[in-house]
């Protein structure tokens, strides 16, 4: 009547216990091998210099790019082709190092824009062809700059119209 250790494990169900580690390991190894697979597809790579971001551009390869200068930082993000001609870029202001106080609500703001395949210059330097709410501030500050111009200069453009 004495029974074995392991007629008294299969009896409590440890039979199958090197199956469900099995397939429990199997599906852990999915699980990471999906998990590796999404951040190479949906999280770009991290250009360090705007050379690396340039190559990427001509082939709308998914990269990001930090680019700072003297008076702002700003985020790039090639996001893939618009069309077989064009990228889409998506563009944020992340810092200002100087300018008015009016502009920090710009920070944070984004804006798309569709670059055409080879193109060197960096998107807000052409904002033809962007959309979003970084654009629009950036219109509405140029528009009020070009009207406290107008309003200090006043009296002079009103000399130059009479003859």
């Amino acid at each position: 009547m004495k029974k074995r250790v392991k007629d008294v494990l299969d009896e409590q169900g440890y039979k199958n216990i090197k199956r469900n580690v099995l397939i429990s390991l199997i599906a852990l190894i999915i699980i990471v091998i999906v998990s590796i697979a999404a951040l190479i597809i949906y999280f770009p790579k991290s250009c360090e210099k705007p050379e690396c971001f340039a190559q990427a551009m001509d082939n709308c390869k998914k990269v990001s790019l930090v680019r700072e200068d003297s008076k702002a930082a700003w985020y790039y993000e090639i996001l893939g082709r618009q069309d077989s001609q064009s990228c889409n870029i998506k563009v944020r202001l992340i810092k200002l190092k100087q300018g008015p106080l009016t502009i920090e609500d710009l920070l944070g703001s984004e804006m798309i824009c569709k670059v055409s395949v080879g193109e060197t210059l960096f998107p807000e330097e052409n904002m033809e062809s962007c959309t979003g709410l970084l654009k629009e501030q950036l219109q509405g500050l140029i528009i009020d700059k070009m009207h406290s111009v107008i309003l200090k200069n006043l009296g002079e453009i009103k000399e130059s119209f009479e003859i």
